[in-house]
């Protein structure tokens, strides 16, 4: 159930930032059914990159993240979700990022969104989900 509510809360994330930026696409669906599996994937595919390579990114970072007040945590989101594109096009998903602007904003639009998710459901607990 855990894994369930994390996957909902990022893959309508990623769905906002679909919607918002005009260079986040979901190309070759014909159903929204279709997109919505698609964004769900890559939602995964994100979270997985984040918790692996990201969280070794961020570690590496963390002096620069401090020196830039956090605008290196945005650019090494941005990347991630980059890679994530790169990987969902690799796989044949149907999903593209078109630019680094693109992705940097997805990033910020991910994020916020994501964090209102957590903060509007009252039993998503980062610690209970870990």
């Amino acid at each position: 159930m855990r894994i369930l509510i994390w996957l909902a809360v990022h893959g309508l994330a990623l769905g906002a930032a679909v919607y918002l930026v005009g260079g986040i696409r979901v190309t070759d669906q014909t159903s929204s059914t279709g997109a919505a599996l698609t964004v769900l994937v890559v939602g995964a595919i994100l979270g997985a990159i984040n918790a692996t390579i990201g969280r070794a990114l961020k570690l590496l970072g963390l002096p620069f993240i401090i020196l830039s007040l956090g605008l290196v945590w945005l650019l090494i989101n941005g990347a991630m979700l980059k890679l994530a594109g790169f990987v969902a096009g690799e796989l044949d998903l149907g999903f593209r990022v078109g630019s680094w602007g693109a992705a940097i904003i997805g990033a910020l639009v991910v994020s916020v969104t994501a964090m209102v998710l957590r903060l509007l459901l009252p039993e998503y607990d980062e610690e209970r989900l870990r």
